[in-house]
Order: structure tokens, then C-alpha cells, then sequence
């Protein structure tokens, strides 16, 4: 087991709670977990390697929960953009350590502001539609 400090832990769980969340669909949730592990464990490839079984655990559960859903040929389109996300991931972790760690404060602070930008967006528009409706 892996010496953490409490707060490395309660960041790796939350980390792991957004992967979860972001599987759902929640849009620019999946963009700050990778900064977010790598303050986790202070290394950018053993962050990798943490977030990749979360990353399995919750593709099989979601296989297994909508495999009567899919399209193959879909999925099969995605092929081409897996691999050059793998290419870009490879490059990335051949990148020194501490350009890494410079992107992934930056990252996660656009991403934090990000979603914020998203919900007071979507707030806007759901109050934009109920008084459309009440005009009505």
C-alpha cells in the first residue's frame, strides 16, 4: 500500500468519484481528473497507471450495462481518434516531468472554470426557457 497523506487520498477517491460522474456524460468532468491524479500522486506516469484500472473497471460496467445498445459500426469510427489519443498520451508522458506538472495546474484551473462557465450557462438558459414558458 502506497504511503499517501490523508488529503492525496480524499483527492485520489474524488478523483475516482469524477471518473464516475464523467462516464455519465457529464460535460468537461473527464478534463480536470487527469491534473487532478497527478496532484494526487506527484507523478504524471504513476497517475497513468493509477487512473487506468478505475478507467477499465468502469468500461466494463458500462459495457455490461448497455451492451444491448450499441451500434459496432459506431464504435468502430472511434478507432482512428483512440489511436491518436494514444499517440498524444505516449508523447506526453515522454515529456519532462516538470512541464507536466506546470500543464496540469493549468489544466486544472481552466477546466474548474470551465465547468463553472457551463453551469451558470446552462442556469441561464433553464431560466431563459421557464420564462419563455410563463409568457406563454
Amino acid at each position: 500500500m502506497p504511503h499517501l497523506e490523508p488529503w492525496q487520498w480524499l483527492l485520489g477517491i474524488f478523483s475516482a468519484f469524477m471518473i464516475g460522474v464523467a462516464k455519465t456524460g457529464a460535460p468537461g468532468v473527464g478534463t480536470m481528473i487527469a491534473p487532478l491524479m497527478v496532484l494526487t500522486v506527484g507523478d504524471a506516469r504513476l497517475a497513468a497507471a493509477w487512473t487506468l484500472p478505475i478507467l477499465s473497471v468502469a468500461d466494463v460496467f458500462a459495457v455490461v450495462y448497455w451492451r444491448r445498445h450499441t451500434e459496432a459500426r459506431q464504435l468502430l469510427s472511434l478507432i482512428p481518434w483512440v489511436l491518436v489519443g494514444i499517440a498524444g498520451g505516449a508523447v506526453a508522458l515522454s515529456l519532462n516531468e516538470q512541464i507536466i506538472r506546470r500543464q496540469s495546474w493549468f489544466h486544472a484551473f481552466s477546466d474548474a472554470r470551465g465547468c463553472l462557465h457551463s453551469a451558470a450557462l446552462l442556469r441561464w438558459e433553464n431560466r431563459a426557457h421557464q420564462r419563455m414558458g410563463e409568457e406563454r
